[in-house]
């Protein structure tokens, strides 16, 4: 089993907190305004995730890491 350090909001760690957030907000949405239009948000979020497992280039990955968000391997050399 696999448990990620918690210790800090490296960069990674925020990825998937707003991966979910973005899911979650779109699932409930689709609930609440019985609107499927809703269901894009989460399938461009799947299509990110996509790009990224493709590609290895994940843009919010690039806009948090030029807000100073560090990813866990910067953070480990820094120890």
């Amino acid at each position: 089993m696999f448990k990620a350090s918690t210790e800090s909001w490296y960069l990674e760690r925020v990825l998937h907190l707003l991966g979910g957030i973005v899911i979650l907000f779109s699932a409930g949405m689709t609930a609440m305004t019985q609107n499927t239009w809703w269901l894009l948000l989460a399938g461009l979020a799947g299509a990110n995730l996509l790009v990224f497992a493709l590609s290895g280039f994940c843009l919010m990955a690039a806009i948090l890491s030029r807000c100073g968000i560090k990813s866990e391997c910067q953070l480990a050399q820094k120890r």
